[in-house]
């Protein structure tokens, strides 16, 4: 029953740090940008962690990094 409860913390915690890291993303880009995608957001927070999961994905398959991962990745 509290699964929800928690659930939703996690979902309040994740849109506190898309904020912040959004924050951040505007003054590294020039600030010109009103909605920020979210391949821009995480190269922001973990460009590591990003460049890691696009081999991966290209590992499996090269179809998943370009027109599938980009194309949810610049989304806001």
């Amino acid at each position: 029953m509290k699964v929800p409860y928690y659930f939703g913390w996690v979902v309040l915690a994740a849109a506190f740090a898309s904020a912040a890291a959004e924050v951040l993303v505007k003054p590294l880009k020039g600030g010109s940008q009103l909605i920020v995608p979210a391949h821009d957001l995480w190269y922001t927070v973990a460009p590591g962690s990003l460049l890691v999961a696009k081999i991966r994905l290209e590992n499996i398959d090269p179809a998943l990094w370009d027109p599938v991962a980009l194309g949810l990745l610049s989304l806001p």
